[in-house]
C-alpha cells in the first residue's frame, strides 16, 4: 500500500463500523460543525456532566440520526480517569451506541489536548470518532483509551504526541503530518493499525512506541530520525520488512524482539548502525541488505545477540 504524507489528518470511515474503510477527514482547517448546531448541541466542555452529554446525545440522534457530542469554550480541567470526558461518557444509560465526539470548537490551555481527556475507567467502547482542532500543538500524555476508536484526525499544526497517548486505537492507516517532531513512550502499543508513516520532520520516537502492535506490517520511518529506542516494535508480530534510514547510527537493544514475522531488513548506510544486545532476537529474519561495498563491515556484526549467524547479507 502505498502512502502519502502530503495528507494532514488520518481516519477510517466509521460508517460501516468495520473498521476497513478509509477515507478523507473534512477536518482540515474547516469545521465539521455549523454556527446553528454549535448553538443548539454545543456543550461547555468545563460544565460537562453525563446528564447534558447524555441530552445533547438524544437531541442530536433526534434531528440527525446519529450520535454526537459537540464540546465548546476553553478547557481548563486537569482530567484523571474517573473524571475524563470518556468516564462522563461511559456513564450514561444509552447502550451498545457509536458516538462521535467534536473538539473543534474548544480553546484548549496552550493547544495541548489534554492528558487523560478520553482515558477513562473502562475501555470506552462507544466512542468511534473524535474530531480535535487543527490548533492542537501537543497530543496530551495517556490522552485517549478507546477500543473502538477507528476514525481520528492528526491535527496539520502537532508537533508533539506525548507517552501512552493512544492505547487500543483501531485506524488501520495513520499518516502523521508534516511538522510533527516527537511520538513518546508507548505512543501507539497495542494499536490495531496495520500501516504507519512518519513523516521526516520526526526526530525523536520513544521507547515501545509501536510495540504490541499486532496487525503492522509496514511502517516508513523517517530520514532525521538518529535512534530506534528499545522496544519500538518489539512483539510486533506481522511486521515482515523495514528500511533502517542511513540517519540511524544505533538500534538499541530489544528493538524487534520478538517480532516474529520480521524476514528482511534494508539498511540504507554504508556504515554499519550500533546494534544492540537481542534486538532482533525472536524475529524470522533471512536477509540483510545492504549498500554495495558495506558487506563485510555488516558481516563482523553477526554473532554476540546482534545480528543472528545465519542471515544471508546482501550488497545492492
Amino acid at each position: 500500500m502505498l502512502l502519502s504524507c502530503k495528507n494532514n489528518s488520518t481516519n477510517v470511515d466509521t460508517d460501516n463500523n468495520n473498521g476497513n474503510n478509509t477515507g478523507e477527514n473534512n477536518n482540515n482547517g474547516s469545521s465539521t460543525v455549523t454556527p446553528e448546531e454549535l448553538e443548539k448541541y454545543g456543550i461547555e466542555i468545563d460544565s460537562a456532566t453525563t446528564e447534558n452529554i447524555e441530552k445533547a446525545l438524544n437531541q442530536y440522534y433526534q434531528d440527525k440520526g446519529e450520535y454526537k457530542v459537540i464540546f465548546k469554550g476553553n478547557s481548563t480541567i486537569q482530567y484523571i480517569r474517573l473524571t475524563s470526558i470518556a468516564s462522563l461518557l461511559n456513564d450514561i444509560t444509552l447502550k451498545n451506541i457509536n458516538v462521535i465526539v467534536s473538539f473543534e470548537h474548544v480553546n484548549f490551555q496552550n493547544n495541548k489536548l489534554n492528558e487523560r481527556i478520553l482515558q477513562g475507567n473502562q475501555d470506552n467502547s462507544n466512542i468511534v470518532k473524535v474530531i480535535l482542532p487543527d490548533t492542537i500543538i501537543t497530543i496530551g500524555r495517556e490522552a485517549f483509551h478507546c477500543v473502538n476508536l477507528t476514525n481520528v484526525n492528526m491535527p496539520k499544526n502537532l508537533k508533539t504526541i506525548e507517552n501512552l497517548a493512544f492505547n487500543k486505537l483501531k485506524m488501520e492507516n495513520v499518516i502523521l503530518p508534516d511538522g510533527l517532531q516527537t511520538i513518546g513512550r508507548s505512543a501507539f502499543s497495542v494499536c490495531y493499525m496495520k500501516t504507519v508513516v512518519i513523516p521526516d520532520s520526526v526526530t525523536s520516537i520513544g521507547d515501545n512506541a509501536f510495540s504490541r502492535c499486532e496487525n503492522l506490517i509496514e511502517v516508513k520511518l523517517p530520514n532525521n530520525l538518529t535512534s530506534l529506542e528499545k522496544e519500538i516494535f518489539s512483539s510486533s508480530s506481522a511486521l515482515k520488512s523495514i528500511t533502517i534510514p542511513s540517519s540511524i547510527k544505533e538500534i538499541k537493544g530489544l528493538a524487534f524482539y520478538y517480532a516474529k514475522a520480521l524476514e528482511t531488513v534494508t539498511f540504507l548506510s554504508k556504515t554499519p548502525t550500533t546494534i544492540g544486545q537481542s534486538a532482533f532476537d525472536g524475529t524470522a529474519l533471512k536477509t540483510i541488505y545492504v549498500p554495495i561495498g558495506s558487506e563485510s563491515q555488516y558481516e563482523a556484526l553477526k554473532g554476540q545477540s546482534v545480528i543472528p549467524e545465519n542471515v544471508n547479507i546482501i550488497g545492492k
